[in-house]
């Protein structure tokens, strides 16, 4: 449990910022990923790219 402890600590915060640009890549309109999402947070939208 101490490994998994230690890992969280010292990769989290790349996993948290990987996830956050993974989530602005998916709302924009020119996304390199095909899957569906039927809802997405307001809160993301202040992201998206307006042309």
């Amino acid at each position: 449990m101490k490994k998994v402890k230690n890992f969280i600590i010292k990769y989290g915060s790349s996993f948290a910022a990987f996830a956050f640009i993974f989530n602005i890549m998916a709302i924009n309109p020119f996304c390199s990923f095909f899957f569906h999402e039927p809802e997405v947070p307001k809160e993301l939208m202040e992201y998206k790219k307006n042309e």
